[in-house]
């Protein structure tokens, strides 16, 4: 704290003077997820604005419960997930499948599967006993 003594002007115009103080004082700190009712200042944007996300989505700023008419939070991501691959790109899998990568970056399941693995020997039915061989289509063919 500062003390200073500072000449003022009395009532009939004589000169008093006073005891002056000045304190310093500091905010108490608090963390942004404190403010504006639990929500981080960092999360507000202005109403309507879109910005990308998960490198392939896109999240739109939305109103919300304690943040001023002009801002909002970010919704959520139309991604929600990073991406594994390139959207668009297929890959072989299973037996003689495929799984193509989604708008998202996502590769669903397994799709087209064969009935076999190539190279495999399956059941009795070709001919005079003989086993039936699966093909590099996945595909049981008799030798």
């Amino acid at each position: 704290m500062i003390s200073r003594l500072v000449p003022t002007l009395g009532l009939m115009g004589s000169v008093v003077v006073a005891n002056v103080s000045v304190r310093h004082c500091m905010a108490s700190s608090y963390l942004p997820a404190e403010a504006d009712g639990g929500l981080a200042s960092e999360s507000t944007c202005p109403l309507g604005t879109t910005e990308a996300c998960n490198t392939y989505g896109t999240q739109t700023c939305i109103s919300a419960p304690g943040v001023t008419l002009s801002l909002g939070i970010w919704g959520p991501c139309s991604c929600p997930s990073v991406p594994v691959c390139t959207p668009g790109t297929s890959q072989s899998c299973g037996n003689c499948g495929t799984k193509t990568c989604d708008s998202c970056g996502q590769a669903p399941t397994c799709a087209n599967q064969g009935l076999c693995t190539p190279g495999d020997r399956g059941p009795d039915g070709c001919y005079e006993g003989e086993d039936a061989v699966c093909s590099p289509s996945c595909e049981w063919v008799c030798p």
